[in-house]
């Protein structure tokens, strides 16, 4: 496939390659970022790699496990700031954590409003980490924090 003189900026390729290589090819507005492949189920990640020349272009080499295939991936072309923390779901989860703490502490000095409201935020977190059990738990916790 011939690449036009001009690359759109909105230009994105995935190719999978033999042994689990997967290409990501972008425009060159995307200079100095990172590609990253994230499980859809979950958002694990599982690889990441810098955007290097590749003619009009820029592209990306990712080694994933060969059994997984491009529609269980999720591919993220972000700065590489972005990966030097934790994914997202992992910082919610951490936060959530926290929160669950802060309301067993708050419970324990008698502060039920308090304990109330981290428990809220407990189980806010945990929906947006996408763990519906821990955060019905959290609810029901918060509400029976107002009747004790």
């Amino acid at each position: 496939m011939a690449v036009p003189r001009e690359v759109p900026e909105d230009y994105r390729k995935v190719e999978q390659l033999p042994s689990g290589l997967f290409r990501v090819s972008v425009s060159s507005v995307f200079s100095g970022q990172w590609v990253r492949a994230l499980r859809k189920e979950g958002f694990l990640l599982l690889a990441s790699a810098p955007l290097l020349p590749n003619g009009l272009l820029l592209s990306a080499d990712l080694l994933i496990p060969p059994d997984l295939d491009e529609e269980s991936i999720e591919f993220e072309v972000v700065e590489k700031s972005v990966l030097t923390g934790q994914p997202r779901q992992l910082d919610l989860i951490r936060e959530a954590i926290t929160a669950g703490r802060n309301a067993t502490s708050a419970a324990r000095l008698g502060n039920a409003g308090s304990a109330a409201e981290h428990w809220e935020e407990c189980g806010d977190l945990w929906e947006k980490a996408g763990d519906s059990r821990r955060a019905t738990l959290a609810f029901q916790l918060a509400q029976s924090t107002f009747y004790r």
